[in-house]
């Protein structure tokens, strides 16, 4: 006879499923870190196509890539740097500042440091900037300025030292076909495929539960017909087993 009283056949343990656990928090983690970069190249990827002058800004605040070693160490090739908008007539000598490059095709941008600061000679506002690079120099070693000045208008803001090393390399990999496949395409199909197994395996889990439930019931409907039957019967049910017996 099942023990009425034994709280393990009716309030079973409840035990936390730590790899799922683990599998939700790194997913979470990975949405977090990649969702805004494929965001990111997404708009960078449209804008190209519609071959706007312009970059994709949150508020006043803009994500640049860099692929350059001109301003190492203070800025490295592949970090991902924030600068901010400004207007340019508050800039000054010896900031670092974001622009589309005079010298290129008019969408690419640069992140030099002003050397200098050219005014109009009618109103005194600013005309352009003279920039370079802090890493690059000429043949004597001195600072080489960049070939062409940048006009105002072509100012897209100015970086404060906000860096994060490498996500921008992160973020150029993901721009590539092998990049998304590695980075969204086989986590995904990953996660995707966890979650099935995993499904399957509470759902066995469960039916056994029910079966095992099932069956308790059953013994316990069984006692309770046992318990019920007349003393009687039960001597003639015990006879009938002895004679059986001889």
């Amino acid at each position: 006879m099942i023990d009425k009283n034994d709280k393990n056949n009716t309030q079973p343990k409840k035990e936390v499923d730590v790899k799922h656990l683990i599998v939700n928090v790194v997913g979470i983690v990975l949405c977090v870190i990649l969702l805004p970069i494929l965001i990111f190249n997404c708009v960078l990827l449209v804008k190209g196509m519609l071959n706007e002058k312009e970059v994709p800004a949150i508020g006043k605040v803009i994500p640049l890539i860099v692929i350059t070693e001109s301003m190492e160490p203070d800025i490295l090739g592949g970090d991902l740097i924030v600068v901010n908008k400004v207007d340019a007539q508050t800039l000054k000598e010896g900031d670092v500042i974001a622009f589309f490059d005079p010298a290129g095709n008019g969408t690419s941008i640069v992140t030099h440091k002003i050397k200098e600061v050219i005014y109009n000679d009618g109103d005194g506002s600013i005309k352009e900037f003279k920039t370079y690079g802090i890493n690059n120099f000429s043949a004597d070693g001195s600072p080489e300025i960049d070939r062409v000045h940048v006009p105002v208008g072509d100012v897209v803001g100015i970086y404060n030292g906000f860096r994060i090393p490498y996500l921008g390399s992160v973020a150029m990999f993901m721009q590539t076909t092998v990049g998304l496949l590695v980075c969204i395409g086989i986590p995904l199909a990953l996660f995707i495929a966890y979650e099935v197994i995993r499904r399957r395996k509470a759902d066995k889990a469960n039916q056994n539960d029910i079966n095992a439930l099932m069956a308790e019931l059953e013994a316990l409907k069984q006692a309770k017909q046992t318990e019920a039957l007349p003393e009687d019967q039960l001597s003639e049910g015990e006879n009938n087993s002895s004679n059986g017996e001889e």
